[in-house]
């Protein structure tokens, strides 16, 4: 007899889905796509969301492509994205400290902060990364940087 499929399985089959989605419009621009939060933890529940981190050539045609998934397949509030442009993503591994304050986040401590772009986003990803990810896209990509 076969066991029904968990909240974290089903939630990951739609985030690889949502994966698909965003390289049928990025193409070889998107490198890369994580899923974190609860659903990598594997301790969604039904009602959780899907947390992505979306590592892109570049972080405006990154994030206008999340928009474009986002808004065709009705995921506002099912589904938190945060775009990377790849030349931050690997840079991820220089970052020494970070202060959370308020919400915000700062890099305190790295080699050299005028090689990052989207200091917050990139913070923020680097927080999240750390407590798990699972590639749902560009494993290769990933694996790559596993460092970062």
């Amino acid at each position: 007899m076969a066991h029904a499929a968990t909240p974290s399985r089903r939630k990951f089959q739609t985030a690889r889905a949502i994966a698909e989605r965003l390289h049928s419009l990025l193409g070889d621009d998107l490198k890369a796509v994580f899923v974190v939060g609860s659903v990598a933890a594997n301790m969604a529940h039904k009602e959780s969301d899907l947390d992505f981190i979306v590592v892109g050539k570049e972080y405006e045609a990154t994030r206008a492509g999340i928009r474009q998934v986002k808004e065709s397949l009705n995921l506002h509030g099912a589904a938190e994205f945060i775009a990377v442009d790849m030349n931050d993503f690997e840079n991820l591994s220089r970052i020494k400290d970070l202060d959370v304050n308020r919400g915000s986040v700062n890099l305190v401590k790295m080699d050299n902060l005028g090689m990052i772009k989207n200091l917050t986003s990139i913070g923020t990803a680097y927080l999240v990364l750390k407590d798990g990810a699972v590639p749902v896209f560009g494993r290769g990509y990933a694996t790559a940087h596993k460092d970062c």
